[in-house]
């Protein structure tokens, strides 16, 4: 059950990494496909329910416009794969599946926008946007079943705000409110859409990078400090973060031994001079 589940994960997490060209791309392909068996079955088994596999993928992850545009041409091509039913019947059928296919792109759309309004509800920290702590372990456990599953390389990163009490003090709780946000801001303008990225609480943050290596975590973290200190200078303040960071490839620690390592790792760092990150490759 937990293979099946993993399998369903990964197929999930493939399609939202997809960029739109792609998903415009995988989707013709399978509307190709369903038409050209459509075509060689002929009228003597209907396939018109298949098309709503291509038009439900771009009503989903692309957009209504183009549901509506693909449920248009499979209608068509539905038309052409059943041409020797009368003229009648067959203007009919037509306008009976358009009307559908239609009905289901918008049916599928509204059902992204309010899973997503109410995922946004549920599982988002209310003042950074990022995801909350709960949510957070959701994700990142799928995430960790996935990397296993394919052995491919993934890092966790811990960071901290250095002398964020300061700001407190200094400037209020609504200064520093803002400049929890605009740190997470800075971060979500770097990181990668299959990036997942949460603020635990207080000013800790925690990130997820499946398909991640120790090679490559460098640059994505210095990218991060340079984006979080172009940010903090732009407001005129003296912030920085320290961060902790564990790369794995067919690692077989739990997701919280795996944030425990990267707390030590950036507290470590903490008492090192701040400011930085320090990474540890995680053997199997």
């Amino acid at each position: 059950m937990r293979a099946k589940k993993c399998i369903v994960i990964e197929c999930l997490y493939f399609l939202e990494s997809l960029n739109s060209g792609k998903l415009l791309a995988l989707g013709m392909v399978l509307t190709i496909i369903i038409g050209i068996a459509d075509n060689l079955i002929g009228n003597s088994f209907s396939l018109s329910l298949f098309y709503l596999i291509p038009i439900s993928l771009f009503a989903w992850y692309v957009s209504i416009n183009a549901a509506l545009t693909l449920s248009s041409l499979c209608a068509f091509i539905w038309a052409t794969s059943n041409n020797v039913m009368g003229f009648a019947p067959l203007v009919s059928n037509i306008l009976t599946n358009l009307g559908f296919y239609w009905l289901f792109s918008v049916i599928i759309h509204k059902s992204r926008v309010m899973y997503e309004h109410e995922k946004f509800l549920s599982r988002t920290d209310h003042l950074t946007g990022l995801l909350n702590s709960r949510s957070f372990y959701d994700v990142a456990q799928n995430y960790l079943c996935i990397m296993k599953r394919r052995q491919a390389p993934f890092a966790l990163a811990f960071l901290d705000l250095d002398n964020f009490k300061t700001i407190n003090d200094e400037y209020g709780h609504d200064v520093g409110d803002t400049v929890l946000k605009d740190f997470a801001d800075s971060i979500m303008a770097t990181i990668r859409n299959t990036d997942k990225a949460a603020r635990l609480g207080g000013d800790e943050f925690v990130i997820f990078f499946p398909d991640t290596t120790s090679e490559s975590i460098s640059l994505i973290m210095n990218k991060i400090i340079d984006a979080a200190a172009q940010r903090m200078q732009a407001f005129n303040y003296d912030l920085s973060f320290s961060a902790g960071v564990v790369c794995c490839l067919e690692s077989k620690q739990s997701l919280d031994e795996l944030i425990t390592a990267a707390d030590k790792l950036m507290y470590e760092v903490k008492n090192c001079g701040k400011g930085s990150f320090r990474y540890k490759e995680i053997s199997p």
